[in-house]
């Protein structure tokens, strides 16, 4: 049984992922987490776009935006997980990095996951030339993730605030709104429990057009929502521009 599951597992995974990408960058409006990322896409490639010179990225991971900057910038990825091409950090600790040697910082869902997101947002003031730009998103509604390191969720108050004690905040950004809040919780939860159950994983795998193309309909109805959201009180992500003083 566990050898059949796992090849199904393994012809599922490859079969959804050419349909539908593989997040962060490569996500379909058929992909689960299509609403996730749709609206945060959309405006760092904007915003990237228009940053020059020399860039950093706080927890880049993989560095999965970089191809979203402009070419021929100098860009430094920093993260505290030890990676080729990366400068590591250690939580709390001043980064190995000149004072006010960047032109822009990037950091884009990172902070929830930082047991002292203050001091990394006085080390982006520090290493950001006066005038400098930064680019932070968080987000607002979202299950328990890459645990145990998830701490808080901000509000666009709550976000604006935290980065207002260190830098001037130009821009607060809401990004999906109440159709696609609901829609991405929703195929959050069935995510973890069919992940939780060896037979709903086999029935998934057995039945993988049809999930893929109800996680559609799913996305379609909640952009749907959204277009008719006038609340401004419901919404997933915060994305928040700054510029230091």
């Amino acid at each position: 049984m566990r050898p059949l599951l796992a090849r199904l597992r393994g012809l599922s995974n490859r079969l959804y992922e050419s349909l539908c990408g593989r997040p962060p960058v490569d996500v379909r409006p058929l992909h689960r987490q299509w609403l996730v990322y749709v609206d945060l896409h959309r405006d760092l490639r904007e915003l990237l776009s228009r940053l020059e010179g020399r860039v950093l990225d706080v927890g880049c991971g993989e560095q999965p935006y970089r191809p979203w900057l402009p070419s021929g910038g100098d860009y430094v990825g920093i993260d505290v997980d030890e990676r080729p091409g990366t400068v590591r950090i250690h939580p709390g600790e001043r980064w190995p990095l000149d004072d006010a040697s960047f032109d822009a910082v990037l950091c884009t869902q990172v902070l929830e996951h930082d047991s002292d997101p203050d001091h990394t947002l006085a080390e982006i003031e520090r290493v950001l030339r006066p005038g400098g730009t930064a680019v932070i998103s968080v987000p607002f509604a979202y299950n328990e993730h890459a645990m145990p390191h998830d701490y808080r969720r901000w509000s666009a108050i709550g976000a604006r605030a935290a980065v207002d004690r260190r830098l001037d905040v130009e821009e607060v950004r809401k990004q999906g709104l109440a159709g696609s809040l609901v829609g991405t919780l929703w195929l959050n939860w069935l995510e973890h429990q069919i992940g939780g159950s060896p037979a709903l994983q086999l029935l998934r795998a057995l039945l993988m057009p049809l999930w893929i193309l109800y996680c559609g309909a799913v996305n379609a109805v909640a952009r749907a929502i959204d277009s008719l959201d006038r609340t401004g009180a419901f919404y997933l992500n915060v994305l928040v521009v700054a510029t230091k003083r």
